[in-house]
This record gives C-alpha cells, sequence and structure tokens, in this order.
C-alpha cells in the first residue's frame, strides 16, 4: 500500500462490505482502531520494520499502525442505509443502480451523465457512533503518513496483563494413633490430589475468506500487482484487459502457475466450476475469452464485438457452442446448450399459448357475433306488420258511374241525376306470415395446417438464412432486415414458397412467432 496505494478490488477479504466494495476511510482514529491488529516487537524479516526502525529508532513493542490519507471524496450521495438496496437521503433514489455494489449512481441533472464519487454513510441507521467514507477508485486516495500509535490509560501505554500464578499445593498431614501397645507415629506429607485439567473450548471455525472480488466477469481471475511483473505473467499464460487496466489468468489456464500474485488459500475457491452468471452479457447472450490473435477465427465461427465491454460474445438464442468451446471455461458447454434448449422449449410453448388464447377469442367473437344475428332475427319476428293505408273517405263523383245516355234538351235545363250513396269498399284482410326462420349452421372448427410442408403464407414472420452476398436478392423479392435479430424475414402474409426454395428456415427465431 505504501508503494501502490490503496486497491478497491480487494474489498472485502479482510472486513465486510456493509456499504459496497470499495476503499473504507473515517475522520476519527477511534474508528480505525477498531479494525488493527497488534505489533508485539520487531521482526527482523519484515520489509516495514526495515523501512521503520534502525538503531536510532527502536521497535516500542505493542504498537498500531493506521494511514493519515488524502481523499478527494468529489460530489458524494449520503445515505444511513447499508446494502445493495440502499437508498439516498436526499433524492430517496437507490445508491447502487442493477445492484452492482462497485459503482454509484449517476449524479443528478449533469449531462453529460457524471457517477458519483463517493459515498458518506452518517450516523443515525445502520451507525451508531462513526461516520464512514467510502470511495470506489482508489487513484481518489492519497496514503501521505503512516502513523505507529499505542493504547494508553492516563498517559501509560496499556501493556496485557500477565496470567495469574496457579494457587500453591496445600500440604495436609494426617496422623494415625495406634493402639496403647503400638508407638504412636506421624505420616509424612502428603502429595496433594492433582487438579482437574479444564476442558478445552473448541476454537471457533473461522468462516472461510471470500474471494470472489477476483472473479472476472466473462471469465478468468484477476491477478493482483501482476503489472509490477507483466513480461513474467504473460509467459505463463496471462492476458491484458484494456477496459479495467488489469493483468489476468484465462479461464482455460491452471491457475497453479500464477500462485505468487494470487493470495495466500484463493486457488482452491477460485478454481471452482465457473458460474454461467459470470458469463451473462448485460444486453443478451453469452461473453467469451478470445485473445486478440484469435479474434478472426471467433469472427469466423459467429462471434460478435462488443465495443462497450471490449468483449466478444455469441448471440442470444444460439442453440449450440461446440464452436466457441476454447473460448470458454472448462465445462461451461454443456450447461449453455441444455438451457438454450430449455429456453427454446419455453418459447415455443409461449407462443403455442398465445395462438391459441388467439384462437379461442376469434371463436369468442364469432358466437356472439352469430348470437346478436339470432336475436334480431327474433326481434324482427315477433313486431306487427306495419299497418295499411286505409282508402278516401270521400264518396265517389256521379261522373264516375256510368249512368243511361240522356241528351242534352236545348234550352231546356237539364234535371240533375238523383243522389245515391254506394257503399265503401275496402280490401279484404290480409292474413300475416311470419318470415321463415333461418336454420343456425355451427361455424366450422379451425384446424391447423398440417406441419408436414410449409404453408404458402404465414401470419408470423419467418426468418431466413440468407447470406450477405444474396441480401439484396431478398431485398428485390420483398423480405426485410431486423436489426435486432440481425436476420432477414419475410413479411406476415406474404408467400413463402419463392423464399423456401432458395434459403432455409432460422428454427430459433421462428419458434418466437414474432407478428
Amino acid at each position: 500500500m505504501l508503494a501502490n496505494g490503496l486497491n478497491e478490488r480487494f474489498s472485502g477479504t479482510n472486513a465486510g462490505t456493509a456499504f459496497g466494495n470499495g476503499v473504507y476511510l473515517a475522520e476519527d482514529l477511534g474508528k480505525s482502531d477498531q479494525y488493527v491488529e497488534l505489533d508485539e516487537r520487531l521482526s527482523v524479516s519484515s520489509e516495514l520494520h526495515q523501512r521503520l526502525y534502525d538503531s536510532s529508532q527502536r521497535h516500542p513493542g505493542n504498537v498500531y499502525y493506521a494511514l493519515a490519507c488524502r481523499v478527494a471524496l468529489g460530489h458524494s450521495v449520503r445515505t444511513q442505509q447499508s446494502g445493495e438496496r440502499a437508498v439516498s437521503m436526499d433524492t430517496r433514489k437507490p445508491i447502487f443502480p442493477n445492484g452492482n455494489t462497485r459503482e454509484l449512481s449517476v449524479v443528478d441533472g449533469v449531462s453529460p451523465p457524471v457517477f458519483h464519487h463517493s459515498l458518506l454513510a452518517e450516523l443515525g441507521g445502520a451507525l451508531l457512533r462513526y461516520r464512514e467514507f467510502v470511495t470506489f477508485h482508489g487513484e481518489y486516495v492519497y496514503p501521505e503518513f503512516l502513523i505507529a500509535y499505542q493504547r494508553c490509560s492516563g498517559g501509560a501505554p496499556l501493556q496485557r496483563q500477565p496470567l495469574a500464578p496457579p494457587p500453591a499445593p496445600r500440604v495436609v498431614a494426617a496422623t494415625v494413633t495406634a493402639t496403647a501397645a503400638a508407638p504412636s507415629y506421624q505420616l509424612p506429607a502428603s502429595t496433594p490430589p492433582r487438579p482437574k485439567p479444564k476442558p478445552k473450548r473448541a476454537k471457533k471455525a473461522k468462516p472461510p475468506k471470500d474471494y470472489s472480488a477476483l472473479m472476472r466477469h466473462g471469465g478468468g481471475t484477476w491477478l493482483a500487482d501482476a503489472h509490477k511483473h507483466k513480461a513474467a505473467a504473460q509467459s505463463c499464460g496471462a492476458r491484458w484487459d484494456s477496459l479495467n487496466g488489469m493483468l489476468y489468468a484465462p479461464a482455460s489456464a491452471n491457475l497453479s502457475s500464477f500462485r505468487q500474485w494470487l493470495p495466500k488459500g484463493a486457488i482452491p475457491q477460485l478454481s471452482a466450476p465457473c458460474s454461467l452468471e459470470r458469463l451473462r452479457r448485460k444486453g443478451g447472450g453469452t461473453l467469451l475469452d478470445v485473445p486478440f490473435d484469435e479474434k478472426d477465427d471467433a469472427k469466423a465461427a459467429g462471434a460478435r464485438w462488443d465495443g462497450d465491454e471490449k468483449k466478444w460474445y455469441v448471440v442470444e438464442h444460439a442453440s449450440s457452442f461446440a464452436a466457441f468451446e476454447r473460448w470458454l471455461p472448462a465445462g461451461t458447454v454443456a450447461a449453455l446448450e441444455d438451457e438454450a434448449k430449455a429456453a427454446a422449449a419455453k418459447r415455443l410453448a409461449d407462443a403455442q399459448a398465445a395462438w391459441q388464447q388467439q384462437q379461442a377469442q376469434q371463436q369468442a367473437q364469432a358466437e356472439l357475433a352469430r348470437m346478436q344475428a339470432a336475436a334480431q332475427a327474433r326481434t324482427a319476428a315477433q313486431q306487427p306488420p306495419p299497418a295499411q293505408p286505409l282508402p278516401s273517405q270521400r264518396e265517389a263523383s256521379p261522373a264516375v258511374h256510368a249512368w243511361p245516355y240522356q241528351p242534352s234538351l236545348p234550352q231546356q235545363h237539364q234535371p240533375a241525376p238523383p243522389q245515391q250513396h254506394l257503399p265503401r269498399m275496402y280490401p279484404p284482410p290480409q292474413q300475416h306470415q311470419p318470415p321463415p326462420q333461418q336454420q343456425y349452421a355451427p361455424p366450422p372448427q379451425y384446424a391447423p395446417p398440417p406441419q408436414q410442408y410449409a404453408p404458402a403464407s404465414a401470419p408470423f414472420r419467418t426468418f431466413l438464412t440468407t447470406p450477405f452476398a444474396q441480401k439484396d436478392d431478398c431485398k428485390a423479392m420483398g423480405g426485410r432486415w431486423d436489426p435486432e435479430r440481425r436476420a432477414w424475414y419475410v413479411p406476415a402474409g406474404l408467400v413463402l414458397t419463392p423464399f423456401l426454395q432458395r434459403w432455409g428456415q432460422r428454427h430459433d427465431l421462428n419458434a418466437q412467432r414474432v407478428p
């Protein structure tokens, strides 16, 4: 630490990480005094003692050490809670985005976004006596002084109390009196009985140290202080991570070759089978550990480059990982393929369930329309017929009827014919006949098309295995490009026959039934 400063990547290897994986500091030495260890006497082999003590400065004995540091706190976020779900006292927002305890949240109202530089743990929640300051970048901390001190009481150093001496054994004298004939005599001092040994207390088993901070995301193990011997580490097979600026041991390498750059006792834990969660990519997919010399082989096998994480990865929903086995940790290919099969089966089951639900809704809508039409027909049948118009109430005019011809007399008054009332004529009543009832025919049951042959058109997108050199032909025939899945597809409703005659189907994408 005196030569290279503080490294936040070793957080949690000696104490807890209540407020994240960072460098913990305090403004009161009483807080730091809770974590120091006693240095009883001078050790010739200790490099620290060689730097601090000589003939002019003797080792005083029973000393403790602490660092006085200058820290650039920057824009701090305050909290009274510990753990991954801690929230800010000012904004009530989570201080660790996505549960990542190695980086703080961004500062509100700043563009481009800037992460908080440090964390200030205030009193009142998880802390009751001392405040704590945590920074997640070791370059913000400058160790200025190394302080050696002793714990004192009343000005005098506290000394370890020696154990109390055992109590002195008691000597018991016994006198035996014989009969009058026998002379009396005194027994010599007898040896006191040995005290029963106290049962030894069983030592509490120390919990094993956690070295998960050395596990690299994407596979591999970080090598601490290996940059001092960069050439030697790279000759053993170490690789350089340009994003984090550290050397690491590949997942396929034997960690015993890197023993000098790993903590003592960390190899058994770090040699355990790699978890699949360490290979997850944030945007979906599986990360690969591809060296720079093999990038062309990885690209030819189908891997893609992530410019943000500076790593190669396998696309999401891939079904086979055999071509990428040499860039994956040992024993993970079979697990990844089993997981991919289970995910594909789940997507297919979800697509089938969605299709069945859609068909059921369509049938329910058709049945509802049929019932409404039948109800309207019954209502029309029960209504009375419309009223017929009645004839005119006027009486027939005499000129309408045929009277006997009477020639008009010249210059004589023509008598008017007598007024006669004719009976009114009504049309005969018509009998109402109800309209014939329509016979209900149940709708035909939907039968899905057989799976032995490809349909002429599909209600979903049909993804194709179109190579890059033939993309123009596919586009001219009506195909389209899906940038999210990076594949050509036939839109829903378009005839599939000319496409399937030239290219195959992407079954892994077609199982999703994208509309």
